[in-house]
């Protein structure tokens, strides 16, 4: 649910307005429903259709350092982007890869020969790594195990 505060201040109100006119939302009402879907029932609810983890992982996949050896067999796929695309969807995640990893790297794995690694200080790519780690825990479906029964007969 969302709430919005009618607002005196027009420099506050008229964006207000705009969203509420683009969103199709009521002028008046000052909760909103939130829900997952395509088209909103009704003039109070803003639907969203949120991407899956795994079309997530594969988005930010593209920003993984991949060793030119790899790209020329043909294992791995490259992307390339322009400085347009650059510009309009900044890097999230910067992910490198070399022979050996640096001693100060936040995580790495060594993987086919090749290390990767997020560097210790490039915040936002530990912030979302981090942030994929709250995310897997939150798609744990496993029920935790029951602790064993002991029975010690009395008498």
């Amino acid at each position: 649910m969302i709430f919005l505060r009618p607002s005196v201040d027009e420099a506050i109100a008229a964006p207000v307005r705009k969203i509420r006119e683009l969103l199709g939302l009521s002028e008046t009402a000052r909760e909103f429903n939130i829900a997952y879907g395509s088209y909103p029932e009704n003039d109070t609810e803003i639907v969203m259709l949120s991407r899956s983890i795994l079309q997530v992982l594969i988005d930010l996949a593209s920003y993984i350092d991949v060793p030119a050896v790899d790209l020329a067999e043909g294992s791995v796929y490259g992307l390339q982007r322009t400085p347009e695309q650059e510009r309009m969807f900044p890097t999230l995640l910067t992910v490198r890869c070399g022979s050996s990893a640096p001693g100060n790297a936040h995580v790495s794995i060594h993987y086919r020969n090749q290390w990767f690694w997020i560097e210790d200080r490039d915040r936002l790519s530990k912030q979302m790594f981090n942030f994929l780690m709250f995310l897997f825990s939150l798609t744990e479906t496993g029920t935790p195990q029951a602790a064993p029964i002991v029975t010690i007969p009395a008498r």
